[in-house]
């Protein structure tokens, strides 16, 4: 009965804590919400020749600030290609302003929107190069992401065809 019970509490900084819940909610919203992707939509499918690229796509999660959208085109387009592109345009209520932060790292176009509400969005990056040398794209990506954490995420988002001679969009 003489045994005293020793309890010791560790405190933390506030923002310490509010960060690490933040991480845990973030990690939690990327392993549950998913893409549902509509459609790809090239201008031009002929092969060599600079078009517009539509994405349009539903998310199921909302991103109230500091939202951003990654656009990763399969390996079929060159760096070259995506170097030409000239603007950005996004869509989430009918209206298509012309977005003024997005950056493209090999790839990768990033995209910033503020926020991104539930529902659907549309990204339209103009003057992209179609591959010379392939008739089939690999799949395209498209995530949301929050504070460079993806929140929701679609890896087959779709793939395109290509044509020697102009031709009309098809679905694959």
């Amino acid at each position: 009965m003489g045994e005293s019970q020793k309890f010791i509490i560790y405190l933390f900084p506030s923002k310490m804590i509010k960060s690490l819940l933040l991480t845990i909610f973030l990690v939690f919203l990327a392993h549950q919400q998913t893409i549902t992707p509509y459609y790809i939509l090239p201008v031009q499918t002929t092969q060599n020749v600079a078009t517009a690229y539509s994405f349009l796509f539903y998310t199921d999660t909302s991103i109230t600030n500091n939202a951003w959208v990654a656009v990763t085109f399969p390996f079929e387009f060159s760096a070259t290609a995506l170097t030409q592109v000239s603007r950005v345009r996004y869509s989430v209520t009918g209206s298509m302003p012309i977005v003024t932060k997005w950056s493209v790292n090999q790839s990768q176009f990033l995209i910033q929107l503020n926020q991104i509400a539930i529902g659907n969005v549309t990204i339209v990056i103009d003057n992209v190069l179609n591959p010379t040398d392939y008739t089939t794209s690999s799949y395209f990506v498209v995530q949301t992401l929050f504070q460079n954490v993806v929140i929701t995420s679609n890896s087959q988002f779709g793939r395109i065809s290509f044509t020697s001679t102009p031709g009309t969009f098809r679905i694959i």
